[in-house]
């Protein structure tokens, strides 16, 4: 969640700002005051903002004041909330690569009170100065055109209570991100109320030949070295249906909601998934458990990043938790597409069919693991694992953004459902865990994908 706080000199967006993030531990607040290279800055403040803070590798170069030159560098979480508050932080190239943007007015003697109130004797002298640069720049950019809302400078707290369950929806019962860093799932353990964490490791291996389907539990990694109480599962057995043609066929929910409780989850009850595969089968367990409106969240990066940043492990068996009472398990969201709605998929319906496996898969170059080679006509490729860095976490909204552009896929504006696919519901729960970081949650996957798909004679195929 990145968030820009834009207003001129005296409006109170610094004090909206710190309002916002009051209670929201997991937010960095960066202030453009500590960017500014002089009184003269307010242009390259605002680049700085679109070049260094809104990149990849967040991070901004402090300003020093009194010495009068550039300080030290700040590195900032890309997998922690980042709100900017300062005039110029909302330009449209600014607001392109944020979630959000805010502005705050107050009229213009109020806003001068206040500003010269406050930094009266070092800022009065260039007070005209800046207002001529913030002048420019609002003539520009419009910035408060950007805005997904205006607040009221004379009572920023009002509306900081109005913004705080829109940008911080974790404060409220929902999640800022499916992801959780191993920072914040480090803080998160040693709270009052640390979550349930599950290892999902499962080793799906690579098709040698057409057909060649296999996979092995993933249990031996986490006895040979897990994160400190977390409890190793199954999705294959204990989170699929079993009796179904498909290897991963979804349980009905109430099955889930069973499972959860014998596991020890209680209704409600936050839960943190992890792997050492590639994130792909703890993001299938997020997406199932998500469907019912669980609060799950996926370590990003896995086991992987968690050893990286020094965190103990251990290994070995532990003592599984207790049971807890059943639960009436809740659908929370649409989830699921079926073949016979996708093969009635009318010519010129605008939703995009997406393809979640590598690009060998989806053009028929490589072995199957199914039934036939190939993709379904008219959907597109972006293949899950493109969408993860070499480290294993998630790339940032940017790349994951013009990954679907590539593909001919607009999911900026969260404007139009999409649909998912793959070998068999896996890869696509990636893609729908990636998407959901971005805020795009109109999403349903095809369960039974191409094994289901391929196995039909009459269902066709295109290959490259």
């Amino acid at each position: 969640m990145i968030v820009l706080i834009d207003g001129r000199s005296g409006s109170g967006k610094t004090e909206f700002a710190a309002a916002l993030t009051d209670g929201w531990p997991a937010a960095q607040l960066v202030h453009l005051d500590s960017v500014y290279t002089g009184w003269d800055g307010l242009e390259a403040g605002s680049r700085h903002v679109h070049e260094y803070i809104l990149s990849p590798t967040p991070r901004f170069h402090r300003w020093d004041w009194h010495a009068v030159r550039p300080a030290e560098w700040v590195e900032l979480d890309p997998a922690r909330p980042i709100i900017v508050e300062g005039s110029g932080a909302l330009s449209r190239a600014n607001r392109a690569l944020a979630d959000v943007g805010i502005w705050v007015e107050l009229e213009a003697d109020e806003r001068k009170r206040r500003a010269l109130g406050r930094d009266g004797e070092m800022y009065a002298p260039h007070w005209e100065r800046w207002a001529a640069q913030e002048q420019a720049f609002v003539d520009r950019e419009h910035p408060q055109d950007l805005a997904d809302g205006i607040v009221d400078g004379r009572d920023v707290t009002v509306g900081a209570a109005v913004w705080r369950p829109v940008v911080a929806p974790c404060e409220s019962g929902g999640m800022t991100s499916p992801f959780i860093s191993v920072s914040e799932l480090d803080d998160t353990l040693r709270s009052a109320h640390p979550p349930v964490v599950f290892d999902a490791s499962l080793v799906l291996h690579a098709a040698a030949y057409d057909g060649d389907y296999r996979y092995d539990n993933g249990r031996p990694r986490w006895l040979a070295g897990h994160i400190p109480g977390s409890r190793h599962v199954d999705v294959a057995t204990q989170f699929s249906d079993t009796d179904a043609p498909t290897h991963y066929a979804h349980p009905e929910p109430q099955e889930i909601a069973d499972e959860l409780a014998r596991l020890g989850v209680a209704e409600g009850e936050a839960v943190v998934i992890y792997d050492t595969t590639g994130t792909m089968w703890a993001a299938r367990l997020w997406y199932l458990l998500r469907w019912i409106g669980v609060p799950a969240r996926v370590l990003d990066g896995g086991y992987k990043a968690w050893v990286a940043a020094g965190m103990d492990t251990e290994a070995g068996a532990t003592t599984d938790a207790a049971p807890v009472a059943p639960w009436k398990a809740q659908i929370a969201r649409r989830a699921w597409v079926s073949r016979e709605e996708l093969a009635e998929r009318a010519a010129d319906d605008k939703r995009p069919l997406v393809c979640g496996l590598p690009a060998g898969s989806f053009d028929g170059t490589d072995p199957t693991r199914y039934s036939r080679r190939g993709h379904i006509p008219g959907s597109v490729n972006v293949s899950s694992r493109d969408l993860f860095t070499g480290a294993g976490t998630v790339k940032s909204r940017v790349e994951v953004i013009l990954a679907y552009d590539a593909a001919g896929v607009d999911v900026a504006e969260n404007s139009e459902e999409v649909l998912l696919y793959c070998g068999g519901g896996i890869s696509a729960s990636a893609n729908a865990l990636t998407l959901a970081a971005i805020g795009q949650k109109a999403v349903r996957i095809y369960d039974g994908s191409l094994e289901e798909w391929s196995a039909d004679p009459s269902m066709p195929l295109e290959v490259k």
